[in-house]
């Protein structure tokens, strides 16, 4: 699935096939390990591209095979977050009680003016995603 073995050797067909839509308007991408900048910030432009379909979208970041963030990455979160989407839905499934909330208040701390969730299921995650969709 991947061209090479380094993170930032993803093809774009390799992460097209980590966007879904899950749903009208709902969008989910999977993270990749690594944790680099260039990877997740061409996930997010097919997010957008395939969302350009709906009035609105919100996004479910799926952060099962994530790893640390570089700082990279880091340094350019605010205005990645700030694209396209309506809401943003962080899908922390498997992570321990410690780590979601610690991921929350993180989130809410440098990204607070943005509209994030952080969640335990990929249920919980689509579910809010409609809420916020449903909202004016």
């Amino acid at each position: 699935m991947r061209a090479g073995s380094r993170p930032e050797d993803w093809t774009r067909e390799a992460l097209e096939e980590r966007c879904d839509v899950l749903e009208p308007g709902i969008i989910r991408i999977r993270e990749v390990p690594g944790g680099r900048l260039a990877p997740f910030e061409t996930l997010l432009d097919i997010a957008g591209e395939r969302g350009k379909e709906f009035p609105a979208y919100a996004l479910i970041l799926d952060l099962a095979e994530a790893s640390r963030p570089s700082a990279e990455l880091i340094d350019n979160m605010t205005r990645l977050f700030a694209k396209g989407a309506k809401h943003w839905c962080i899908n922390m499934e498997g992570a321990n009680r410690v780590m979601i909330a610690a991921g929350e208040f993180l989130l809410r701390r440098f990204y607070g003016q943005l509209s994030v969730t952080v969640h335990s299921t990929t249920a919980d995650a689509i579910a809010t995603a409609r809420e916020k969709l449903a909202a004016p």
